[in-house]
């Protein structure tokens, strides 16, 4: 699978929005306003996703488990199948 690897990071940009960003190469993404949910924690778990990926991915391939495991299932929701 083709993503950023990252290192992400997130900034408060104001009360409303964090951005959530890497250098090499630059990308960015903003959380915006989401009534009752709390967007600091949305920008951290989007800037946390790809190591929670490939740590999963490693997990999966020393465990031996197959497709009918939750976090199997997971990996592959996270690439599109």
């Amino acid at each position: 699978m083709n993503y950023t690897k990252g290192p992400w990071k997130t900034t408060e940009i104001n009360y409303y929005i964090h951005n959530v960003w890497t250098d090499e190469p630059h990308r960015s993404a903003q959380v915006g306003e989401c009534r009752g949910i709390d967007r600091a924690a949305n920008a951290r778990l989007i800037s946390a996703a790809p190591d929670m990926y490939e740590e999963l991915k490693r997990l999966i391939e020393i465990s031996g488990w197959d497709e009918t495991h939750p976090a199997v299932k997971a990996i592959a929701k996270a690439e599109g199948k």
